[in-house]
């Protein structure tokens, strides 16, 4: 590009800096020229006798006196590019970021710096949306929701969240199905609520909450001995599941008092 067009194009984004310069720092793979305000990331774009025109990352074009640059050196392309979406990366415009690290791609598909942040912006995004949605069940939950969070937990799971997430999410979902499987059981759907602790029970077979709610049911159909056992179950599970304790030492309690004999 001529210096004549650079002026004609961007006459009112030029800034020509008549002084206050220290040097021009640029070592390989950078322009980077280091002036009294602080550093000027960029490419050469003119290299004349009396100036140099850098196009800096931010976009502006500045057109440096050459009597008062101590040396330079000129990067590989890419590394432009590269640099402009490290700057649009730290200003929040991860999209503009990934335009510019494809366009490394485009000119070195070997850069690994480049995939490594496409990467990375592409976790970040992911894991704000997983988060979104976490948070979002969440609410559900807390309003009693239960149905609308269980499908809230099922789209953060369809996009295959990290593992650890992913393994918290079915938790989520299973004490969502035993919190729905209690309601059932207490207001005397006994047959839909062990429906419902199938559902968590197969998402999460060690979740006390299950076996607990499995005894309260068994209890009330006078099931003692079943019911002893899953109160037992969900003390292996959690220790500190202090329902489950109280229950079970309750019917301990009962059964000794009636004298009832456990097969």
């Amino acid at each position: 590009m001529k210096y004549g067009k650079i002026l004609s194009l961007h006459l009112l984004r030029i800034l020509v800096l008549a002084g206050g310069f220290l040097s021009v720092c640029l070592p390989g793979y950078s322009d980077l020229i280091s002036m009294a305000k602080g550093p000027l990331e960029g490419r050469i774009l003119e290299n004349s006798a009396q100036v140099i025109v850098l196009e800096t990352v931010a976009g502006e074009y500045v057109v440096l006196q050459k009597d008062q640059i101590h040396s330079f050196q000129k990067e590989p392309e890419p590394e432009f590019y590269f640099r402009r979406g490290r700057f649009f990366e730290t200003k929040g415009d991860e999209n503009r970021a990934i335009l510019d690290y494809l366009e490394v791609l485009n000119r070195n598909p070997s850069h690994d710096n480049a995939k490594k942040q496409i990467q990375t912006i592409q976790y970040n995004q992911k894991k704000r949306q997983w988060n979104a949605g976490i948070e979002k069940g969440e609410q559900l939950l807390a309003e009693q929701e239960y149905k609308k969070a269980l499908s809230e937990f099922q789209r953060v799971l369809e996009m295959e969240p990290e593992e650890s997430l992913a393994r918290q999410v079915i938790r989520k979902m299973s004490d969502t199905h035993a919190r729905i499987a209690y309601l059932y059981y207490n207001h005397g759907h006994d047959e839909v609520a062990i429906l419902e602790l199938a559902k968590a029970e197969e998402l999460n077979p060690n979740s006390a909450e299950i076996y607990y709610i499995l005894g309260r049911i068994h209890e009330s159909d006078r099931k003692f001995d079943q019911a002893r056992l899953e109160f037992e179950r969900a003390l292996e599970i959690d220790p500190n599941h202090a329902s489950a304790r109280d229950h079970l030492n309750e019917l301990i309690e009962r059964m000794q008092s009636r004298g009832f004999r456990s097969s």
